[in-house]
């Protein structure tokens, strides 16, 4: 019988010895009562991660109430710590959680608007996508997927796919009395984003004005574009400025640079005779920075994270 009893007590699992990480630490010798004091000089998400950097010294600190209660944007700042060790996952501003890169497809809005009927209410990013991206980009464009795609890009890896959902899809519209294309393309140059719309729009020759008749097209949230009597009004109040380049060639084609953001606006007029028709194309670029936060200023000056625009005078982008 004693040998059966040692037969198997080899195959007893043996509990393995937790180690204690203040073992080799001067903190050991520290009293409880010198490392509250120390916290109290400590930032916020400092002091969080020092209390989950082990079991003693979460014993005796624990967690910030502003932590559990998820009542402060300081929260934000401990993802954003969690988040430098998480290659595939991003620190959402708005709600305050991280987001995987593999639920990417869940941002669009197209896939939204597929699933609003669903039990998954809408998340605060997606919300804050409608109030500011929503109105000057196209309707796809997500500042989560903005941010995958700048993430994968400074880490090295492949973000193509990220920048297919930000390019968007191209559309066709036929409008009363004319039609109109719209075309999205997004690239990485120098760490930014850049964001290029292009609108064409085909409008018969028996209309007299050379832009369509009920035309409002949001350029950026300082400049709409309604009628080239509009556009003057604008370059005379200094929102807009006129590159002097291409100034002497006339309404036919004219480079424009709003004066508050990072946009440029290339308006060009065509004639087809034969075809009995005169085209609009409106072509604008939009420097968005590099995703870390919505509160870049390169961001904020498209609506950023308050959702109003602010002032910044930076060079063009069209030529980057």
């Amino acid at each position: 019988m004693d040998s059966f009893r040692s037969f198997f007590f080899l195959f007893k699992r043996q509990k393995r010895p937790i180690a204690v990480a203040l073992a080799l630490s001067p903190l050991l010798i520290v009293p409880p009562k010198i490392l509250l004091c120390i916290t109290q000089f400590l930032p916020f998400e400092s002091v969080v991660s020092f209390s989950l950097s082990c079991n003693p010294i979460y014993r005796i600190i624990g967690i910030p109430k502003e932590v559990t209660a998820g009542s402060s944007r300081r929260n934000f700042k401990v993802i954003t710590l969690l988040e430098r060790d998480l290659d595939h996952h991003i620190a959402c501003y708005y709600c305050e959680k991280l987001h995987a890169m593999e639920n990417s497809h869940h941002h669009l809005y197209s896939h939204r608007y597929r699933t609003h009927g669903d039990s998954r209410p809408y998340l605060p990013c997606w919300r804050a996508d409608v109030l500011t991206s929503g109105f000057f980009l196209h309707c796809d464009f997500s500042f989560p997927t903005f941010q995958m795609a700048m993430k994968q890009h400074r880490n090295g890896h492949n973000h193509s796919k990220f920048l297919k959902y930000l390019s968007g899809k191209t559309t066709t519209n036929h409008r009363y009395g004319y039609m109109e294309q719209c075309l999205y393309k997004v690239r990485i140059v120098a760490g930014s984003l850049l964001y290029r719309e292009r609108r064409g729009f085909a409008i018969p020759q028996s209309q007299p004005a050379d832009v369509p008749w009920d035309l409002i097209l949001l350029i950026c949230p300082h400049f709409t574009l309604t009628s080239l009597e509009k556009v003057e009004e604008h370059m005379a109040n200094g929102v807009l400025r006129v590159d002097n380049l291409v100034q002497m060639r006339g309404w036919k084609s004219r480079m424009l640079s709003c004066s508050y953001c990072t946009t440029d606006v290339h308006l060009e007029f065509e004639s087809f005779p034969e075809k009995e028709s005169k085209a609009m194309i409106v072509t604008k670029w939009f420097d968005l920075g590099q995703g870390l936060s919505p509160l870049d200023p390169k961001w904020t000056t498209h609506g950023g994270a308050d959702g109003f625009p602010t002032r910044l005078n930076l060079h063009c982008v069209r030529g980057r």
